[in-house]
């Protein structure tokens, strides 16, 4: 359950769709398209370059935790009950906002004072 919470985490660290960083990215990135100038269209590009190379180096370490094999000898890592609670209950939004992001969007365009 600890890789599975970790991958989920870095995977939307990177920007994968269906998961939370997915929606963020894409509003960032909009922004930065959307104010026209050249220096933003670069800026974007780098970003989107700069998420491409993220995927490259957490996907090494998500093949490294579910498909390489253990080293010989190595010690089992015993994780406390609450801590796993804990990445599921941090997990899961990460996962159900990434798909329904709907009220935290107009959450912040409430808090931002723009909108609903």
């Amino acid at each position: 359950m600890l890789a599975v919470a970790l991958a989920i985490f870095l995977f939307s660290l990177t920007g994968l769709p269906p998961l939370a960083g997915f929606i963020g990215k894409f509003y960032l990135f909009a922004a930065v398209v959307k104010a026209g100038t050249p220096f933003f269209y670069v800026v974007a590009i780098v970003g989107v370059l700069n998420s491409v190379v993220s995927l490259f180096y957490y996907a090494r370490l998500v093949k490294a935790m579910f498909l390489d094999a253990s080293p010989a000898g190595a010690p089992t890592v015993n994780v406390p009950a609450i801590a796993m609670v804990l990445f599921a209950i941090l997990a899961i939004p990460t996962l159900v906002f990434g798909v329904w992001w709907t009220p935290l969007a107009e959450l912040a365009a409430k808090a931002a004072g723009i909108g609903g």
